[in-house]
């Protein structure tokens, strides 16, 4: 098959690789081959849909058979050509979108791109460049009002760089806005975000001498129902300190 006279095939040979449902994964090999053509064919592509399903495909490729430091290469690739498809997808809109959500659902695959960058220079500790993952997943966030999962990357980010009321914050607007659209069965991702980072404010208050500081932190955990039986040991000596049980 000679998939650069078609590279709709080769799209949706690496798509078959990302939605693979069957009972055995396929094997390096023949994963590997399909990567090394779409790799030559993005040389000279400008398809945002080659670059992106190549990305994907990276990704699944090196989470299924790569170990160790090996992993970095691949993930650097990966990040690469999904930068190039958000790049590439300015203006564009996928085909299967019907023509009354364009405008919408255009927006949303380039958030969806987006989002993946982030997610990966956040989470991947090999490959991390907090800021630069931010980059992507800021303009997400602060323009777009419902849930997305890998946004919980970007709170993370600021978990990771110790800023952690702002990433509560950021948190607390994703559970917020899963709630909206899920009601009381919210996925119970952005409040564990929002619990380890009160936990880690009072601590750090704690260390510091701040002991009202810290009570306050505390005290929010067991407010929220989300304080954990050695925060609720923390709160009590705490207040016994200063003499307020």
């Amino acid at each position: 098959m000679v998939f650069k006279k078609n590279p709709q095939k080769l799209i949706e040979s690496l798509q078959r690789f990302c939605f693979f449902t069957g009972e055995g994964y396929p094997t390096p090999d023949e994963m590997l081959k399909v990567i090394s053509k779409a790799r030559k064919d993005c040389l000279d592509s400008d398809s945002y849909e080659l670059e992106y399903w190549l990305g994907t495909a990276l990704v699944y490729y090196n989470t299924w058979f790569v170990r160790g430091d090996e992993r970095k290469p691949y993930l650097e690739e990966a990040v690469y050509h999904l930068e190039r498809a958000f790049a590439l997808s300015e203006g564009k809109i996928p085909k299967e979108y019907p023509p009354h959500e364009v405008k919408e659902f255009g927006s949303l695959f380039r958030n969806d791109i987006a989002c993946e960058v982030g997610q990966l220079l956040i989470d991947e500790a090999i490959i991390r460049d907090i800021e630069k993952g931010i980059s992507y997943l800021r303009p997400v966030f602060e323009s777009s009002s419902y849930y997305h999962p890998l946004l919980c990357s970007y709170a993370e980010a600021y978990y990771k760089l110790g800023d952690y009321l702002k990433a509560a914050e950021v948190a607390l607007e994703l559970h917020k806005r899963a709630e909206k659209e899920w009601k009381d069965k919210a996925p119970p991702a952005p409040l564990g975000i929002v619990a380890k980072s009160y936990r880690a404010q009072a601590k750090q208050h704690k260390k510091n001498g701040e002991i009202d500081q810290a009570i306050y932190y505390f005290q929010k955990l067991v407010d929220m129902d989300l304080a954990t039986d050695n925060d609720q040991k923390l709160l009590k000596k705490l207040q016994e300190s200063l003499g307020k049980t």
